[in-house]
């Protein structure tokens, strides 16, 4: 049977096991009964970025249309998933009831909360969930909601494909100093400092001459920094993601994606927040958010984002980069910590 697993649980990567609260069970064994049975739960609270928090109708009115379950938004994560361990901690320290129901994140953002006191261990494959989309915590206890890949953006105006670099070698290049975007956070490049990447003493390596020679200009924000290479600001950026670029390529901007021969991936994940009243709610949301022809769907049309587990378009001879263990995480948060410490001088 479909269950909130209450077992075991870790404090986050690399964190203690903790002893099980015992077992919750959710209202059936499939979506369907789960979904019927979150109907009679009340209004499910998700958190959600300020974009979304702004046009909600747009995103979840169709999930309330198919299954007669009301969503509150809360405009509580302008920074991402970072921001929620600021918020969810100090309500479980001075004993609130959480904020939410669920919340959307990467994993190593929120490896603080990936335990039994902030998050329910749902059982995504007895669901029907493949392995690949959940979360790798030991638990599993996210659903994959989103896949970017990262790589090279520059501006179509001054640069052919052939005249940008194709590979991360390529851009230890004194011709790209300072012409080249990075994000503060070093998220998009973590990913690089897992095994199937450079490695994390490799990548450490190769981000010290790459900052040496190259000298990037910290700029915030995926969109934003594409953006910023359509008016000329910067030549490069490696902080959009393919489906970011792709958008601003459709609305006439000069700006064009180039898969380099790492792609590394960023994933995102909801979470059930434990203790929610409003478990089968919460979890018929996830399971409508990463439907292809839900939430996916919505997604796609309003922000060119897609789910698949190979990004359309990446190059054979590219490597993709994805976590597969927590080891994995931790490897990407470091380098991603050092990548941000790094900027911050």
């Amino acid at each position: 049977m479909a269950a909130l697993l209450l077992a075991s649980g870790l404090a986050g990567c690399g964190g203690e096991e903790k002893a099980s609260a015992g077992p919750a069970e959710l209202a059936g064994d499939t979506i369907e009964d789960i979904c019927a049975a979150g109907t009679d739960e009340g209004t499910v609270r998700r958190e959600a970025t300020p974009d979304q928090a702004g046009d909600w109708p747009a995103y979840g009115s169709g999930f309330t249309d198919e299954f007669d379950i009301e969503l509150e938004v809360t405009d509580g994560a302008g920074g991402g998933g970072r921001d929620l361990p600021a918020k969810f901690l100090p309500e479980k320290q001075t004993g609130q009831d959480f904020s939410s129901d669920m919340f959307q994140a990467r994993q190593y953002e929120v490896g603080v909360l990936l335990n039994d006191d902030y998050t329910e261990d749902i059982d995504w494959a007895a669901l029907g969930y493949p392995t690949e989309m959940l979360s790798t915590d030991a638990d599993h206890r996210g659903l994959r909601t989103e896949r970017h890949a990262f790589g090279l953006t520059y501006n179509s105006e001054k640069y052919s494909e052939d005249e940008v670099p194709s590979t991360y070698e390529e851009l230890l290049d004194p011709k790209w100093a300072g012409k080249i975007a990075i994000d503060p956070t070093g998220s998009q490049l973590g990913p690089l400092g897992m095994s199937e990447g450079l490695g994390l003493d490799g990548a450490q390596e190769w981000f010290d001459e790459f900052s040496e020679v190259a000298k990037p200009v910290v700029f915030e924000g995926n969109t934003a920094s594409a953006e910023a290479i359509a008016t000329g600001q910067f030549d490069l950026t490696l902080n959009t993601s393919d489906h970011n670029a792709q958008a601003l390529t459709d609305e006439g901007l000069p700006v064009e994606f180039k898969f380099l021969d790492y792609v590394p991936l960023n994933d995102l994940y909801h979470f059930v927040v434990a203790g929610t009243p409003r478990p089968n709610g919460a979890v018929c949301f996830a399971a409508w958010w990463s439907d292809p022809e839900g939430g996916t769907k919505v997604m796609g049309e309003l922000e060119g984002v897609a789910n698949d587990d190979i990004p359309p378009g990446t190059p054979e001879d590219s490597k993709v980069i994805a976590a597969k263990t927590e080891e994995d995480i931790e490897s990407a948060a470091v380098f991603a910590d050092y990548v941000a410490q790094a900027l911050a001088g």
